[in-house]
């Protein structure tokens, strides 16, 4: 085995790769090429949560869609969990190899597997595993081999990660100068319209002309608070002042008053809080303009292992069987918010029994201490 050729060859890959997936694809190919082994997936972990990103060579009984592969457990997560797994172990039992066997699907011979943890700096992002048939020892040579690729690919996550970051910032940026830009002009023109409707009310006797004079002001103020309510939903500066002001300030434009219960004034990642904040607000949306109610009970509660937010109106609710409830925009995209951050996300109702809206969001053992209230870190 050429390493300085393998190390070349997989930088070069890295150095050129943009999306995510197709890069880790590639560079498990070329490591397995290089290396001589037959098959070898890569797990991206966050919080208790692991993804397969990229395989190859996997026997049938481990196929990429297969549950084996994809759900529960294995030794090799649950070392990376507890921290037990610092760099290239050889050689661990795969439970997973295990499972299929008993379940009588083809491995191929593959009863180990190598696992290297992949990191940057103190930044875990998950793990590589390489396994040969009736191979149950890696050489020293090999395991320096797979632990500098797998440094190389934490660096490369790194790199990835921190770029999108910079694009985030920038859209971020743009949205802020665009809900400006709308408070600034669109937001005043609508206002003087509103104002010259109601500064001539009246002054004529044509009863017609005085009814498109209200209508024209009704229609106004209408589009004025709907232009707050997008520039709300457009800038990220209301988080300023933290998830719980900016959930009350929203409320009290759109006339709804909320609960609060526990301590929402939690430390949050900014994805996680942008994502949790939205998925708040349209759950406020929701019951000014469908549940009748003029209230919500909004509720924080956290675990060892969980973050926990809930919104319940007790409004009028709607049947389970409503299958338009769950494919409106409102739902997927509070579905779609929750996936991003890697919750779960719930939605019960009945009729007449209100709904509650609840995101349970997973800790890393090493994010704990960030998720903590402002009580907490004083």
């Amino acid at each position: 085995m050429n390493v300085v050729h393998t190390l070349k060859v997989i930088a070069r890959t890295l150095n050129v790769g943009e999306d995510l997936s197709t890069m880790l694809q590639s560079v498990l190919e070329r490591l397995l090429e290089v290396t001589n082994h037959d098959t070898g997936w890569i797990f991206l972990i966050e919080g208790h949560r692991h993804q397969m990103v990229a395989h190859h060579g996997l026997p049938s009984g481990l196929e990429h869609r297969s549950k084996l592969m994809c759900e529960g457990g294995c030794w090799c997560k649950d070392k990376y969990m507890n921290g037990q797994l610092k760099k290239a172990a050889n050689i661990m039992e795969c439970r997973r190899i295990e499972r299929a066997s008993e379940l009588g699907r083809p491995t191929k011979g593959l009863t180990h597997h190598a696992t290297v943890p992949i990191f940057a700096g103190d930044r875990t992002y998950g793990l590589i595993n390489i396994a040969s048939v009736d191979k149950n020892h890696f050489s020293n040579e090999e395991l320096e081999v797979l632990e500098t690729v797998a440094l190389q690919i934490g660096a490369a996550i790194y790199r990835l990660k921190q770029e999108e970051k910079k694009r985030e910032l920038a859209r971020m940026d743009e949205r802020n100068k665009l809900a400006r830009d709308l408070h600034d002009s669109v937001n005043q023109l609508l206002f003087s319209v509103s104002l010259t409707a109601k500064g001539i009310k009246g002054k004529g006797e044509d009863t017609n002309v005085n009814e498109a004079i209200d209508l024209i002001g009704e229609v106004s103020s209408e589009a004025l608070l709907k232009l707050k309510q997008i520039i709300w939903q457009t800038s990220t500066e209301e988080l300023e002042d933290g998830i719980v002001a900016a959930i009350h300030r929203y409320a009290a434009l759109i006339g709804i008053k909320v609960n609060v219960k526990g301590d929402g004034n939690v430390q949050l990642p900014s994805r996680v809080e942008r994502n949790v904040w939205r998925i708040i607000q349209e759950s406020i949306n929701n019951c000014s303009k469908h549940s009748g109610e003029k209230s919500v009970d909004l509720h924080f509660d956290r675990d060892e292992s969980n973050w926990m937010v809930s919104i319940t109106d007790f409004g009028c609710g709607f049947s389970p069987q409503d299958h338009s409830i769950f494919s409106g925009d409102g739902f997927l995209n509070m579905r779609t918010r929750a996936q991003e951050i890697g919750a779960t996300f719930n939605m019960k109702s009945a009729p007449d029994q209100g709904t509650v809206i609840s995101i349970s969001i997973p800790l890393a053992s090493n994010e704990q201490n960030i998720f903590r209230t402002k009580k907490e870190r004083e």
